[in-house]
């Protein structure tokens, strides 16, 4: 990508090209957003392990795809306040972050069968071990998604209709791409647990594909809950403080049950305002920031849902 702010320099990102026998394209990438720790490290530590001969297809691996925001450690670009996964509307200026994002729609996309983005929570929050699907509303091709999402077998399997509008994920779909995502911790660091979340998704997606066996450290199944997500759970800070939340991640909450307690150290004498859950749900995620300002999202509640009827969520 050309920018420099002195000279003609360019921002080199790192794309590496697997290719070996005959199956279909993936493509994998990390640090679509710079504070995104989890994706980035398990998809370099896949580039030094992958044993080329064992590959039946084609990886095209991008673990710093954001690199201006990665080597920040921010969600978006600081050369130009870009959030990647935001730009990939075919109006929008030119930009370092917009150029990248062509790039991937015009270049890249194209050549692919399968996408696995690995997300996080980053610096505002930690999120529950969730892998999920877009889901278009073609009841085949959805529950081919849904199959494979069970196949990556994550704690929460999660279907969700596709969004329209400038991201990655629309763009992919509109190019029929099979679109996958995960969301794994966040909290500003990488925790261990999470990436090996992380990395047990992306194995098992290329063992699906059949683009790479399954090491067996891999193989074991964990239990798994389908879930779809909703305005209706989501809490939004309704004042500035330090927020305590009363639940870890993962956890299952009532309507109406605290949810957490904002104080303001700078006012002592005020009485902590009080978060409640205004639906019952699995909590999928805590806000991490320590201190939270008004509008700020605090808890994030998906639903539980059957199989079933996350293919029938898609179709209406």
């Amino acid at each position: 990508m050309e920018h420099s702010d002195v000279g003609l320099g360019i921002v080199q990102i790192p794309v590496s090209v697997l290719t070996n026998g005959s199956g279909p394209t993936v493509l994998l990438m990390g640090g679509v957003h710079g504070d995104e720790y989890e994706g980035q490290v398990a998809l370099t530590r896949l580039l030094a392990n992958i044993e080329l001969q064992q590959l039946q297809g084609r990886l095209i691996v991008m673990p710093a795809v954001n690199l201006p925001a990665v080597l920040a450690g921010t969600r978006s670009s600081p050369l130009d306040g870009g959030n990647l996964n935001r730009s990939f509307s075919p109006t929008a200026a030119d930009s370092p972050t917009v150029r990248i994002a062509r790039y991937l729609s015009d270049v890249i996309f194209p050549l692919c069968d399968y996408c696995f983005d690995c997300h996080t929570a980053g610096s505002c929050a930690d999120h529950y071990p969730a892998a999920y699907a877009s889901l278009t509303g073609n009841r085949e091709k959805d529950l081919e998604a849904l199959d494979t999402l069970e196949y990556i077998n994550s704690p929460l399997s999660w279907g969700q209709p596709v969004m329209h509008g400038p991201f990655s994920e629309w763009v992919m779909v509109e190019h029929g791409v099979r679109y996958f995502g995960s969301e794994f911790g966040g909290c500003s660091h990488l925790q261990p647990k999470m990436l090996w979340h992380a990395e047990r998704a992306i194995y098992r997606l290329l063992d699906h594909a059949r683009v790479l066996p399954l090491d067996e450290c891999w193989s074991g199944k964990l239990d798994t809950r389908w879930v779809i997500g909703s305005q209706s759970g989501m809490v939004y800070a309704p004042s500035d403080g330090v927020l305590l939340a009363m639940h870890e991640s993962g956890t299952d909450v009532r309507a109406g049950e605290l949810a957490g307690l904002i104080y303001r150290p700078e006012i002592p004498t005020q009485t902590p305002v009080e978060l409640r859950y205004p639906v019952d749900g699995i909590l999928a995620a805590n806000a991490t920031t320590g201190r939270v300002k008004r509008g700020d999202l605090t808890h994030l509640l998906m639903h539980e849902l059957s199989k079933e009827a996350l293919l029938e969520s898609a179709s209406t």
